[in-house]
């Protein structure tokens, strides 16, 4: 009996610190996450805007452009969600930092961001393409609009640098 004791009292030893390594399903859930927006072709990141204000982990989902986009005609932009509406603001809510890109995008940017979910609280145009900033909150269906969203944005701007 004290064998069995001793035995039992031994492997609980050495099997808890290990099982302190596997993930929970939170964490195992993002992974599964971020690993499917990779193999669509988004490019994540964990950063956030310094002028995000909310409190939490937010990672930057980024498509990249399209080979044929001259990058160097493009403006680098970002557009934060607020939490409070104003006239000055895009939409109601959405505030440019640093200044707005050419009226061109802005137009782009009014048509589409009715369809953006409502746990995105950024958006940036850098050299490398546009991307998201996201509290990965919400169901993971959220990832499929959000490639999406993405997807027709980019097409719309790169089709719009085209023509300029």
């Amino acid at each position: 009996m004290i064998i069995a004791l001793v035995i039992c009292l031994t492997l609980a030893i050495v099997l808890g610190p290990l099982l302190m390594f596997m993930p929970g399903k939170g964490q195992q859930r993002l992974a599964n996450l971020r690993q499917k927006a990779a193999q669509m072709g988004l490019i994540v990141q964990a950063h956030r805007h310094p002028a995000i204000t909310e409190e939490g982990p937010w990672m930057f989902y980024l498509m990249p452009w399209p080979s044929y986009v001259n990058t160097n005609k493009l403006a680098c932009w970002v557009l934060l969600r607020r939490n409070f509406s104003h006239e000055i603001h895009l939409k109601g809510q959405w505030d440019f930092q640093a200044g707005a890109p050419e009226e061109a995008v802005c137009q782009v940017l009014k048509n589409q961001l009715e369809l953006l979910p409502e746990h995105i609280t950024g958006i940036e145009s850098t050299s490398e393409g546009i991307g998201v900033y996201w509290n990965e909150r919400g169901k993971d269906s959220h990832l499929a609009l959000i490639y999406a969203w993405l997807d027709d944005l980019v097409s719309s701007l790169a089709l719009n640098t085209r023509t300029q």
